[in-house]
């Protein structure tokens, strides 16, 4: 197994050639446009994404388009179809972020990998986890698919690289 960190900007053009080329996506992205660009080339490509996020004093983590044994696959539209409108939602910069958190937030994105890669355990799949580092206080929410937010997603890789 190989890691490779991809430290260059995410864009419409070059997403899915970049993502295309992995077996799995661990993002460790720090805004929202990037977010949704990487679930839905993910989502186009049917690679499974390991979403983590922070803010403040709170995480949160997923592993989305991974098959449940049912056969569901949540995406990170099903959680928030839509990205927020500009200074709806304070980014890192703005509200801050207790400098340990990024680092167990990625860790515990690791951790999923390794059970995916693995089969060992039970990742996250289809739930939300939430862990709050000034209590040490997780909750898990289960997710289920949203069909509504399906037609938010491009659905070809010209409908994709066409997207504004």
């Amino acid at each position: 197994m190989t890691i490779d960190a991809i430290s260059n900007e995410i864009k419409t053009q070059n997403a899915l050639e970049t993502i295309g080329r992995y077996d799995y996506v661990i993002d460790g992205t720090d805004n929202f446009s990037s977010r949704y660009l990487i679930n839905d080339a993910c989502a186009l490509l049917g690679k499974p994404l390991l979403y983590g996020a922070v803010s403040q004093y709170e995480g949160q983590l997923a592993v989305f388009n991974v098959a449940d044994k049912k056969g569901m696959r949540t995406i990170y539209r099903d959680v928030f179809p839509k990205p927020p409108r500009e200074g709806e939602i304070r980014n890192c910069a703005e509200a801050g972020v207790l400098g340990v958190l990024p680092g167990i937030v990625g860790t515990i994105q690791a951790a999923e990998v390794i059970k995916l890669v693995t089969g060992i355990g039970k990742p996250l799949v289809n739930q939300l986890l939430t862990y709050n580092v000034l209590s040490q206080e997780t909750y898990t929410l289960e997710l289920t698919k949203e069909p509504s937010t399906r037609q938010l997603m491009p659905v070809t890789p010209q409908a994709f690289m066409s997207r504004q």
